[in-house]
């Protein structure tokens, strides 16, 4: 995720799909955060813990971005 995050950062977007943009960043982050967490669970079993109880809030938000993602291609299409 740390990559793909990097890459992101760097990608220049149109002005009406700054909002999706950064949807998509945040959810990249969050999941980078998570999934860090469940790496670390032999060593820091509190961190993915609380790295479990986000993890549902992760899938939402994954799920927001897909439809994000959806309707701006959509809008694409009708053009």
């Amino acid at each position: 995720y740390k990559n793909l995050i990097q890459d992101y950062l760097n990608l220049q977007v149109p002005s009406d799909w700054i909002t999706t943009h950064q949807d998509l960043l945040n959810y990249f982050n969050n999941a980078n955060k998570i999934y860090g967490s469940f790496a670390m669970c032999g060593t820091d079993p509190v961190k993915a813990y609380f790295g479990s109880q986000m993890f549902p809030d992760l899938i939402k938000e994954g799920q927001a971005a897909q439809s994000a993602l959806q309707s701006e291609a959509n809008l694409i299409n009708a053009q």
